[in-house]
Parts: structure tokens; sequence; C-alpha cells
């Protein structure tokens, strides 16, 4: 009685088949080299906008406000964000320590790199601004229900506890 599963049919099976994908993906590169050369689009730069810590509160705060406005109930809306530290740029830097005769010297040089448009510093790290507190004064600020919602897409998006968030009614 022969074996439905014996052990050398099956390998005999899949060395059939590795020769076969083999065989495939040497015709598809055959193909490919007469059909010409194939051009394949090369990573392009794009230019880091430089934004000064003005201009990010202020998109911020646009932002939170176009997205609170479209709350339920919150009717216009104005948003100001407070903010712990201002954004820091921490460069690169190579620190050299000299010892002669008990005395030490310290030198300390940033790291630069040259691209076509001139020499830059090596950026290591960049601190954002950090939200420390959000005032939210909207139209429907007096129902309970739409200054818990603002309030929790406050913390949501910005990162800030509760306690530091603030809605009120808008006047008018």
């Amino acid at each position: 009685m022969k074996e439905a599963f014996d052990i050398k049919n099956i390998l005999r099976y899949r060395k059939n088949d590795v020769k076969k994908v083999l065989a495939v993906m040497f015709s598809v590169g055959v193909a490919i080299m007469l059909m010409g050369k194939v051009s394949i689009p090369e990573k392009t730069e794009v230019p880091a906008v430089e934004q000064s810590t003005a201009q990010f509160y202020d998109i911020t705060e646009k932002r939170l406000q176009e997205i609170l406005q479209k709350v339920n109930g919150a009717g216009k809306v104005e948003v100001m964000i407070t903010y712990s530290q201002s954004s820091e740029i921490v460069a690169a830097q190579e620190r050299r320590v000299e010892e002669a005769d008990g005395s030490m010297e310290e030198e300390t040089t940033y790291v630069l790199k040259e691209d076509g448009n001139g020499t830059q510093e090596i950026v290591l790290t960049e601190y954002m601004p950090v939200p420390m507190g959000v005032l939210i004064v909207a139209q429907g600020g007096d129902n309970a229900y739409v200054k818990q919602a603002l309030s929790g897409a406050a913390m949501a998006l910005l990162g800030v506890p509760a306690h530091k968030i603030e809605v009120l009614k808008m006047e008018g």
C-alpha cells in the first residue's frame, strides 16, 4: 500500500515549484532588461519649512479653534493656549578636553555639514513648545455637554490635563 504523504514526493514537488518560481523571476528580469532602462524615481528632499515660535502658536490655536467650532452646540469658539517653554534646537557639538600641567582646557565646536546652499548645523534634537494651559471661550460654553466635549477634545489633542483647561461662555 502506497502512503499518501510520502516525504520524497512532497520534497520533489517543492523542488519543482521553486524551479518554476525562479524561471518566472528570470523571465521577468530578462523582459525588463529588453524593454530598456527602467527609471526609478529619485528621492527628493523636501525643504523643511522654518516657522517661528509665534507662527507655531498661531497655527495651533487656529486649528484647534476650527475643530472645536464643529462640536455640536459649541457655536463660535475662541482659543488661547499657553506654553511652558518655547521651541529649542539642540545642535550636534564636539567637545575636546585637554589636560596639561594640572590645568584643563575645554573647547566646544558645532558639527556642521555642507550642502549645495551653504553650511548648516547638524540638528540632534528639536524640542517643540509644550502646552501648559488652554482657555476656550464658546457661545455654547454654558451647556455642560458642550463644556465637557470641548474640554475632552483639547485634552486629547494637546495632552493637557483637565484641570488646566477652562471652558467659558462667550458674551453675547
